[in-house]
């Protein structure tokens, strides 16, 4: 393993927080790869490309393209779990498989892999603040990781996300001290518009254009909390997208505000006088370039991920930022921001040079999207007022599709053959696609996509010949339809909880036992040993042993009894319930009934010994003439 330089800058995110670092490397346009590696030894890692963010590895098993087009409604998990399986069978990249599966098209691949790139580096701002950074440029460590596709992200946004998602509140509360009261406008460098901002921040953004707003303006018109509004100055203030200026204050304003910090975020240990962040010493140095060439690329690991950084595309113009004045190499971080010029982060081109397969597809909610007329099935403009009914359609098939078979769901004959099976769902795709729908109906994508989903899992399943034969064999034992095949699965996963929840508790874990339980009733309340199981330990817990709560609970155990009358376990739970009652006739007939059900219930048995043995001595007769089932067990 070839051993990494120097970096080029080092030091922990407690310092130098990771929306620092991002900016400053995109504010220099520097070229090379920002490692993370949290105190456990879990890394992550972002790639930049003359400041721009170009790939990103996240720890294992986080933002994985499947997880991604799942959660997005554009596969089924079914799919994903598949084109598992073939990538390892094959060794091709899953995107690869996904595509030669026939479950996305290239154009969606691109976009996927967008959507993961964002997904990664959202994990990389959930790191820990004592995780270490280093920073290497003019090195790709990740040159070997991932596939020849070029994907973007919008800076702004994948920044506000990570800001809001685990904010530096030591850096948070010494940023909005120093502004809070000053008044604060935008500049002509900012674009609040691509923050992918929610209700509540964009009523802020609208005060901030019309005059200068000061921190307690936006909390007092409560379009957000103050938590969140220290948050929202914050990333416009690190991001050069205000000037301040002075504002007068009403009347009513107090003298002096304090910025309290949120009550989930733990305070901050107290500083020195003299203490200063971790200095970002990032060096101008020459980096050599290699040819203009993307290859395909195969994961490695990836410690051995180390090549010079190629330039790979030439950088449009619009993606361009005027470089920072020269820094000091004494400066920190925060203090050479604070003297660059306002600097917003370039906005993700539509197209990149090269091919038009490759081109990425404009990010969701653009202008350009909030253009496109709402359009019927036949590709035609719809008429005023047809967007109410087609909404109509869309929640109707939503809510039903769960209950049909994949037949059904499609629309063919149990008997269709693949070419007719095909041939309907490429019908049905134009018309169910969530890219497809229009922006007056964007209050539906969830159930269009969820629609689409269940039409891609069932094309998948009907065109495979051994999976259909599954599936129809499953269909006979009816349990076709996605609803049947959750609530097995429901039953299943309940079963395996329930005794989970028994193994727990012979080791003594009564909180693990007892919520595994409690998840195996939930999932599936029919069965009479899991009301019995939770009954039980409700019964252990101090504040239940009084007579009232336990003749209460022997009620629950009259409930579980009923659903099932062979239910070893509820009888001698209720047994030892009417014992403690002193209702002594009716514990030895449930513990006697527990015994007739298990022989080898030993606890049951032993009660009845010494229930025995103690009627014995007060009539003066032998133990020994103990006769019949329980004689025989315990005759020594």
């Amino acid at each position: 393993m070839e051993a990494l330089p120097a970096p080029t800058a080092e030091g922990l995110l407690a310092k130098t927080p990771l929306a620092h670092l991002f900016i400053y490397v995109m504010e220099r346009r520097m070229t090379g790869s920002l490692e993370l590696r949290r105190p456990d030894g879990v890394t992550g890692t972002l790639i930049f490309v003359e400041g721009i963010p170009q790939k990103a590895r996240s720890p294992e098993g986080t933002a994985t393209l499947g997880s991604v087009l799942v959660q997005h409604g554009v596969i089924s998990s079914e799919q994903a779990n598949e084109s598992i399986d073939r990538r390892f069978q094959t060794g091709m990249l899953q995107g690869q498989v996904l595509v030669g599966m026939g479950a996305i098209a290239p154009d969606t691949l691109l976009g996927g892999l967008t959507a993961q790139l964002e997904a990664k580096i959202q994990t990389l701002f959930e790191f820990p603040f004592d995780s270490h950074f280093a920073f290497y440029e003019g090195l790709d460590t990740l040159a070997s990781y991932g596939g020849a596709e070029v994907v973007q992200v919008d800076p702004l946004k994948v920044l506000w996300a990570g800001v809001r998602q685990n904010p530096s509140w030591e850096h948070v509360n010494a940023t909005v001290a120093r502004v809070q009261h000053m008044g604060m406008r935008f500049n002509t460098h900012a674009a609040p518009e691509r923050c992918a901002f929610g209700p509540g921040e964009l009523e802020a953004v609208d005060l901030l254009r019309q005059r200068p707003v000061r921190l307690e303006d936006l909390t007092a018109t409560r379009v957000m909390n103050p938590t969140h509004a220290q948050l929202f100055v914050y990333f416009f203030v690190i991001t050069k997208q205000l000037e301040l200026v002075e504002a007068p204050a009403p009347s009513s304003r107090p003298e002096r505000m304090s910025v309290p910090a949120p009550p989930q975020a733990p305070a901050p240990p107290p500083q020195s006088a003299g203490a200063q962040v971790a200095r970002v010493q990032l060096q101008a140095r020459q980096v050599t370039r290699g040819a203009a060439i993307i290859e395909e690329h195969r994961p490695v690991r990836p410690d051995s991920r180390m090549s010079p950084m190629p330039q790979s595309y030439p950088i449009p113009d619009e993606m361009r930022i005027a470089p920072a004045p020269p820094v000091p190499a004494e400066m920190s971080a925060p203090m050479a921001m604070a003297m660059a010029p306002a600097y917003v982060p370039p906005p993700p081109a539509s197209v990149r040079p090269g091919p038009a397969s490759t081109r990425v597809p404009a990010a969701t909610g653009s202008a350009s999207q909030s253009r496109i007329p709402a359009m019927g099935s036949d590709g035609q403009p719809m008429p005023t007022g047809a967007e109410d009914g087609l909404r109509s359609k869309i929640l109707a098939k939503a809510d039903q599709v769960d209950s049909q078979n994949h037949y059904e769901v499609i629309g063919v004959a149990k008997s269709a053959a693949k070419e007719d099976i095909q041939k309907a769902f490429f019908a049905l795709a134009k018309v169910w696609h969530p890219d497809k729908l229009p922006t007056a109906l964007s209050d539906v994508r969830d159930a269009c996509s969820k629609v689409f989903a269940r039409l891609s899992e069932a094309h998948s399943v009907l065109i495979d010949p051994a999976r259909r034969g599954d599936y129809d064999k499953a269909l006979r034992e009816g349990i076709g339809s996605v609803e049947e095949q959750q609530k097995v699965q429901e039953v299943l996963e309940a079963s395996n909880n329930f005794q989970k929840a028994l193994i727990f508790l012979k080791r003594n874990d009564t909180t693990q036992g007892e919520e595994l339980a409690r998840k195996a009733l939930a999932a599936d309340p029919t069965q009479a040993d899991y009301l019995a199981l939770v009954t039980w330990l409700d019964a252990q817990k101090p504040v239940n042993q009084n007579r009232d709560k336990t003749i209460a609970l022997i009620t629950k155990l009259d409930d579980a009894i009923r659903m099932n009358g062979n239910c070893e376990r509820a009888h001698y739970y209720r047994g030892m319930l009417h014992k403690r009652t002193d209702n002594v006739k009716q514990a030895i007939k449930d513990l006697k009934r527990a015994v007739e059900l298990n022989p080898h219930n030993l606890d049951a048995a032993r009660e009845i010994r010494l229930h025995t043995m103690r009627t014995a001595d007060a009539k003066g007769a032998k133990p020994d003439s103990i006769g019949g089932l329980f004689g025989k067990l315990f005759k020594k």
